[in-house]
């Protein structure tokens, strides 16, 4: 069967969304869609590519040089070139008040409260779809404490005159990842559309929701290892390289925003010891946001990252609401197991 490249990221894939952003395939209309498959396909494979990055305690490979353009920066000595990540806490229970988040247009939605959930805390919500259409109603760029979640989020499906209890799902790996023990702040945007059209009915602005813990601790930001781009008020840092079961291997970044409007960084032109390899890295985002995200190898073709020498691509920058470029670094070369 021939790979769908993906409209959004570029990634080639089969099936009926992106692996790597899940936008979903162009529609097939000759094949009735059944409506609960998409969310749940979602979210096991979601589930899936967040273990990836956040499983604490496994052997990250850190680079042994790092080139941007003409310079090259050292990485700090160490016995050898494999690090042990550091497990971060648990996130601790807070909790939230009842709030109303959305209503308009016969459409309801209320934050009931904090939980655990089977993937880590969760928000309780309650959708009231008192409309004509049939709708879902989704997160979009979902942060947690300024730190940007990529697989966090609500997806609810509500026929018209329909109600649904629904979750914005906290992942805890994605939590781990960025260093989160304590919940402060979640913010995020919601999106409505018709489930039918796919057309947006209303995209609110930024909504935030403070905890029970905000203002009561200064969240720690872990922003060590090679940094490989900085410029326009934006930064990348490679924190290593790391074997997962589902990719060739991931590139972990930390990525940071301080540029006052939304931002997309994608890696471009990746080769893996002078081969050309299909790469899932596509990160949103918002302003004075940071994030932990993966540059994810595929098809590389090699028994072990111990096969894999160098690593070289390029980032593109636009932003996010406009799609205007802002940059294109120089070729950034990584530089493992030498």
């Amino acid at each position: 069967m021939a790979k769908i490249k993906c409209e959004n990221c570029g990634a080639k894939y089969n099936g009926n969304f992106c692996p790597i952003c899940s936008t979903p395939a162009p529609e097939q209309p000759q094949k009735k869609k059944k409506k609960w498959v998409l969310p749940v396909v979602i979210v096991i494979v979601l589930v899936l590519l967040v273990s990836c990055i956040a499983g604490g305690g496994e052997d990250v490979k850190q680079p042994s040089n790092t080139t941007n353009g003409s310079n090259s920066s050292q990485a700090s000595p160490s016995k050898d070139s494999t690090t042990k990540t550091e497990k971060a806490p648990a996130a601790q229970a807070v909790s939230i008040s009842e709030q109303e988040l959305y209503n308009k247009n016969g459409i309801v939605v209320t934050a009931k409260k904090m939980q655990d959930g089977m993937f880590g805390p969760e928000i309780s919500v309650a959708v009231e779809n008192n409309s004509a259409q049939n709708i879902v109603v989704s997160t979009r760029s979902l942060s947690v404490n300024d730190f940007m979640l990529s697989t966090s989020g609500l997806y609810s499906d509500v026929a018209a005159g329909k109600k649904d209890n629904a979750e914005i799902n906290l992942m805890s790996s994605e939590l781990r990842e960025s260093g989160i023990s304590t919940i402060g702040e979640i913010a995020f945007y919601l999106n409505i559309s018709n489930s039918d059209t796919y057309n947006t009915i209303d995209t609110t602005d930024l909504i935030a929701i403070q905890t029970s813990a905000s203002g009561t601790f200064t969240q720690e930001v872990d922003d060590s290892g090679d940094e490989v781009y900085s410029g326009n008020n934006l930064r990348v840092v490679c924190k290593g390289l790391k074997k997962d079961s589902i990719w060739d291997g991931t590139v972990v970044f930390y990525l940071e925003n301080n540029s006052g409007k939304a931002v997309s960084i994608y890696a471009e032109n990746v080769s893996v010891n002078g081969y050309m390899v299909d790469v899932g890295m596509y990160s949103d985002l918002r302003p004075n946001t940071r994030m932990v995200d993966g540059m994810y190898l595929l098809n590389t073709e090699l028994d072990s990252i111990d096969d894999i020498h160098d690593i070289e691509f390029n980032l593109r920058m636009f932003d996010s609401d406009t799609y205007q470029d802002i940059a294109t670094s120089d070729v950034i070369r990584l530089e493992f197991n030498k």
